[in-house]
């Protein structure tokens, strides 16, 4: 069965993901979770969960949801030679072959096959026949390198792929290298974009796909706007939210604040580190560069239950959210953020500046120049109380209009139903 119009759409949905609805999984995906299984009389989450026997599901999940985790369930002897030899010409003819090209051919093969296997034998037990799904992946990588190949034997009728940021950009990845991405769009019948810088790239990468590529932006719930004002006696309040790594650049906003003289800064910080030692080191350079100056406060959190962190900044009631990475998508932190009406301090790099209009309700700065993030902290500094609530409406009315979860979700629905 194929849909061909509104009346005849589809009504289940298969989903591939990476670890959700298990523990490590992208906790942005549940509020899109909640419309899709809203919109679908049932959803099959396949996820390559690791590892594969962590197998409890982490997340609240509608009870029309089914999970299945698909990581390690493989056919012993599998050959990737088909998929393998799909993408080798792409990859090599030009440029030379490299070990990195290699590689990265081989896991995509590798995983997607196996991936593929298992969820085709999931589909045989339970009777169900994989032409009746829409069938969706969360990232474009060899999630969407399983539904393309698929689609090519005629095993599926359709296949729709979502691109956040190092699913988009190939400069994220050794080699600047992704594979099978001709023969993945190729493929696909849409490619739903967080943000028009990543349409824009890829339509230029592969202009020979550019209509198959589309903005389908990510959402956050509506909440009630903090009541915040940025009083001449009190301090300013800055938070930061998001794992420490290096690629978040933390070490940017300390040396930022290091410099810093004037109205007593507070600097909360939302997150922890996967790399503990990688951890220490920031904590550490902070408590070294901060602990001495007399204008500075800083506080870390640590680890924040994805469902916490409206309330934990709403109990901090920041003035600005501040983001310091080399790069992001679109960070649903920053989302989130105008949705309470906080301005956002971020990085002018990929979709960053479709949230932060500069000025407006925010500000942007040259990624990796902390002096310029200090330029903006005395512009702050300087700020009189109705220019800091118009950027705090201005911030409400993006979230609102732009990064609407009901609106954006129901849309994203309405086309993976009626493909």
């Amino acid at each position: 069965m194929k849909a061909e119009n509104a009346t005849e759409a589809y009504d289940k949905i298969g989903i591939l993901l990476k670890d959700y609805p298990f523990k490590n999984g992208a906790p942005y995906f549940h509020e899109e979770l909640r419309y899709l299984s809203r919109l679908f009389k049932h959803v099959y989450l396949f996820a390559n969960h690791q590892p594969p026997s962590d197998s409890d599901v982490y997340f609240d999940i509608p009870k029309n949801v089914s999970a299945v985790n698909v990581s390690g369930k493989h056919q012993e002897g599998l050959s990737i030679i088909p998929l393998f030899n799909t993408g080798f010409k792409e990859a090599f003819f030009p440029p030379f072959a490299s070990v990195t090209k290699l590689r990265a051919l081989h896991y995509y093969a590798k995983q997607a096959n196996q991936l593929e296997f298992a969820i085709l034998s999931f589909l045989h037990r339970e009777g169900i026949e994989p032409e009746n799904l829409v069938w969706y992946s969360y990232w474009s990588d060899e999630l969407a390198l399983v539904l393309a190949n698929m689609k090519s034997k005629g095993i599926i009728n359709n296949a729709f792929s979502r691109t956040h940021n190092h699913d988009i950009y190939e400069d994220r990845h050794p080699g600047n290298y992704l594979p099978y991405r001709n023969f993945i769009f190729s493929q696909l019948d849409n490619v739903l974009c967080i943000s028009n810088h990543g349409k824009n790239h890829l339509s230029i990468k592969y202009p020979e796909h550019k209509w198959k590529f589309r903005c389908q932006r990510l959402g956050v719930a509506i909440h009630n706007p903090l009541e915040c004002n940025l009083n001449p006696e009190n301090s300013i309040r800055i938070v930061s939210v998001s794992a420490i790594l290096p690629v978040k650049q933390l070490n940017l906003l300390i040396e930022a604040l290091r410099s810093w003289s004037g109205k007593t800064i507070e600097w909360h910080h939302i997150g922890a580190g996967k790399d503990k030692t990688y951890e220490k080191e920031i904590l550490d350079g902070a408590e070294h560069n901060l602990s001495k100056n007399q204008f500075v406060a800083n506080i870390f959190h640590g680890f924040v239950e994805p469902d916490k962190i409206i309330s934990t900044l709403s109990s901090l009631n920041p003035h600005f959210l501040v983001n310091t990475s080399t790069y992001e998508g679109i960070p649903v932190s920053m989302m989130e953020a105008c949705s309470l009406g906080i301005p956002i301090i971020g990085p002018n790099v990929c979709g960053v500046p479709e949230l932060i209009e500069d000025r407006k309700n925010g500000y942007l700065f040259t990624p990796k120049d902390h002096g310029e993030l200090l330029d903006i902290l005395h512009e702050i500094e300087q700020l009189d109380e109705t220019e800091y609530q118009k950027m705090r409406e201005n911030a409400l009315k993006m979230q609102r209009e732009r990064f609407n979860a009901e609106s954006n979700y129901i849309r994203l629905a309405e086309i993976l139903r009626n493909v």
